[in-house]
């Protein structure tokens, strides 16, 4: 039996323990092991004499030091943080008995972390004067300005809308790195700019850098996995983690927009108000609903490579030639699938007088699509109903291979029924 400080612990230890047909794992499955969990007692012993408890205090220690020190104690994070070190490193070898060579490696990987991360804040700095010395920053705030001069709607769109498709295609902090300096620019005071952009990235960043944290960060217990599920295709393991995660997502996806938008009001707004920000719920109901649609369709008909990585949006006032060129980027990404919505102007909104696009113009729309990705899936999502009506049919002769049926997040679709008889009788299914 192996004494691990987590219920998770446990659980993978048991598998690996059943996939060995053993109770004890050997000296290569421990070193195996360690790099999943770190800072786990790896002693191949029967009984452990410490209860789950106490090692999570324990391993909740060094957290609580740092917090006591800079928090209560206003501590610098020069003075605080070797002592939150210090505290984890004793824990380290007397608790989990440790060998101190590996303390050691273990700091060195700290450092250079630590370094990857002062990369990132160096490259936000380097971009924010950039944008100031240059003079880029006035051509940004009066861009801005022409959309928008609602710092919540400011917010939305850059905080959120941005920095998750940046996390999409570069992840490692770049979010935070390209979005605040923006933010700043805008006239955001600088600690609302760094929480709202860290803050937001919480829902794309387990699909960053194209699926990274999900191929990577799992990639050692692939084989255990597979083992547990019973399969031999380890695709199938990281789609089914990017499904579950998408659904832990789900409440904050429509949550987090709407209270951060209150935090900003309150605590740095004008006139210190929950409600003011509180009052953009629709706006933000909105912006869920465009993130989350290609967000959940990706996931859970693709695979983690792509959810954060938005879908286009048609019919947002968009020029012909700008959905070539969306059509045609996509294209030169090698995108597996490109799910298309079409914009259904919701009252209350900032888009509640767009005119509803043409039947005609969507199915040549997604026609385009079609033509610029002759080999991937094309998928239609939410605003097919409102938009193309009776007119539905022609979606899979323009070039459609998928659509969304049912309900849609905060409108409603066709019934099932329908949609059913209607790809029945296209020959789609049987």
């Amino acid at each position: 039996m192996i004494p691990l400080g987590r219920p998770a612990d446990r659980q993978v230890a048991a598998i690996i323990s059943r996939h060995q047909n053993s109770k004890i794992l050997n000296q290569e499955q421990a070193l195996r092991f360690s790099c999943i969990i770190p800072f786990t007692f790896l002693q191949t012993v029967e009984e452990s004499t410490m209860n789950i408890e106490l090692l999570a205090l324990f391993a909740v220690a060094p957290l609580l030091v740092a917090l006591i020190l800079m928090v209560g104690l206003r501590w610098s994070s020069m003075r605080a943080m070797p002592l939150a070190w210090a505290t984890g490193a004793l824990l380290a070898i007397i608790v989990w008995q440790l060998p101190l060579i590996r303390v050691i490696a273990l700091t060195l990987e700290g450092f250079i972390t630590a370094a990857g991360v002062l990369i990132i804040v160096f490259g936000a700095l380097l971009i924010y004067y950039t944008l100031t010395y240059s003079g880029a920053m006035e051509t940004i705030q009066a861009g801005m300005k022409k959309i928008s001069p609602d710092r919540r709607v400011q917010t939305i769109i850059i905080g959120f809308m941005f920095a998750a498709f940046i996390e999409g295609a570069a992840g490692f902090g770049t979010p935070a790195a390209l979005a605040a300096p923006l933010l700043l620019a805008l006239g955001f005071p600088a600690l609302c700019a760094a929480v709202i952009c860290l803050a937001f990235n919480s829902i794309p960043v387990t699909f960053g850098a194209v699926g990274t944290p999900v191929l990577q960060g799992f990639k050692s217990i692939e084989s255990l996995a597979m083992a547990a599920l019973g399969t031999g295709d380890p695709a199938v393991i990281y789609k089914t983690i990017g499904e579950y995660v998408t659904l832990m997502h789900l409440p904050m996806l429509f949550i987090l927009p709407i209270f951060l938008l209150g935090f900003m009001t309150r605590y740095y707004g004008k006139n210190k108000s929950w409600s003011e920000g509180f009052a953009a719920w629709k706006y933000c109901l909105l912006a869920s609903v465009c993130f989350g649609v290609p967000y959940f369709i990706l996931a859970w008909a693709v695979g983690p490579e792509l959810p954060s990585l938005l879908g286009g949006i048609i019919g947002l006032g968009e020029s012909l030639e700008q959905r070539v060129e969306l059509a045609w980027t996509l294209a030169e990404m090698g995108v597996d699938s490109v799910p298309l919505n079409f914009l259904n102007a919701i009252a209350g909104t900032r888009l509640e007088h767009m005119p509803r696009l043409a039947p005609e113009e969507a199915l040549r729309t997604v026609a385009l699509f079609r033509i610029l990705h002759p080999g991937r899936d094309i998928l239609i999502a939410g605003g097919r109903s409102h938009v193309l009506g009776e007119w539905q049919s022609w979606l899979y002769a323009a070039g459609a291979n998928g659509m969304m049926i049912g309900d849609y997040l905060t409108t409603s679709g066709a019934a099932f029924e329908a949609d059913l008889a209607m790809m029945r009788t296209l020959g789609v299914v049987k």
